[in-house]
């Protein structure tokens, strides 16, 4: 189980990473040497070089300012001068999950069915969960049906970067209120995954082990890198999958807009309902994925 420290706001004004699990597999297999590689760097030594790099261009920002906050169960995935090959292989065949502190709901009974899809399809890097709320999944999700075009219109953000919906609370609010009456609407019946290769907001995401060697430790924008330059460092794809919904509360321009108190309580409700569906199980579509590709327990720390 690993833990991360709280952070400040990203460059989208959202909260940092509050959570991050990490989902082991009984089985073990060796991992390719292409996977150790961060740009030039073939060796650990490089990639320890990099990252050590990476920390020190950062304003106002020295290892010796981690020491006091980070846990040591995170160091070496935290910090350069910690990380050794074995540290890359011991997590190479598990799943990370991040999600973010003010994410309100996601759907248990499909969460499996993301795991289980992040760990077979090992062509994409980043995974993005079919987020309600997040410009980029809104527009898929109203092409898809499940947003009408009179309760909010969803354009594509221009590299998917902000758009109006980042910005307008009262859209935020509408769009909540449209999902909590039928969450099941926004998963659609084809969860072919979604390539998208510019930003998206990191709102709930997954990633496999194998590729930590090719993450910075701290970037000056983790959603740019990881969108972007991690994604090119590996020659890899980025996706949503639309089988697996969360909610994602608010950006911070649409807070002062919402009525977020009336909206977590309406969550807790349904929150309460879902974990009441696993004691008196309800029907769920068939899942794209089978699954049996997952194994393992889940860890989650926030």
């Amino acid at each position: 189980m690993l833990s991360v420290p709280d952070t400040e706001l990203d460059s989208d004004g959202d909260h940092e990473i509050d959570a991050l699990a990490v989902v082991e597999r009984d089985a073990t297999t060796e991992v390719d040497t292409d996977a150790r590689r961060v740009g030039d760097a073939d060796t650990v030594d490089d990639i320890v070089a990099l990252r050590r790099h990476t920390v020190n261009v950062m304003d106002d920002v020295t290892l010796d300012d981690l020491d006091a906050d980070v846990d040591p169960l995170c160091e070496p995935l935290l910090r350069g001068d910690d990380v050794v090959e074995e540290d890359v292989d011991a997590h190479a065949d598990d799943v990370f999950l991040k999600c973010d502190d003010d994410i309100v709901y996601f759907d248990l009974h499909r969460l499996a069915d993301f795991i289980a899809f992040r760990n077979t399809q090992r062509a994409f890097f980043l995974v993005s969960a079919n987020v309600v709320t997040n410009g980029v999944c809104a527009h898929f999700q109203q092409k898809a049906g499940a947003i009408p075009l009179d309760l909010v219109a969803c354009e594509l953000p221009p590299g998917g970067m902000c758009g109006h919906l980042w910005g307008d609370g009262t859209k935020a609010q509408a769009l909540h209120r449209h999902f909590l009456k039928d969450p099941d609407m926004f998963t659609p019946a084809d969860t072919k995954p979604i390539v998208w290769n510019e930003r998206i907001s990191i709102n709930f995401i997954a990633w496999l082990g194998r590729d930590l060697a090719h993450i910075p430790d701290l970037m000056a924008d983790d959603e740019h890198d990881l969108c972007y330059g991690v994604r090119k460092r590996l020659r890899a794809d980025n996706c949503i999958f639309p089988g697996f919904v969360a909610a994602h509360l608010s950006f911070w321009k649409q807070d002062a807009a919402m009525d977020v108190d009336a909206l977590l309580q309406d969550y807790a409700a349904l929150a309460s309902q879902t974990l009441a569906s696993f004691i008196n199980p309800r029907p769920v579509a068939p899942s794209p994925v089978e699954a049996g590709a997952t194994s393992c327990p889940l860890a989650l720390a926030g």
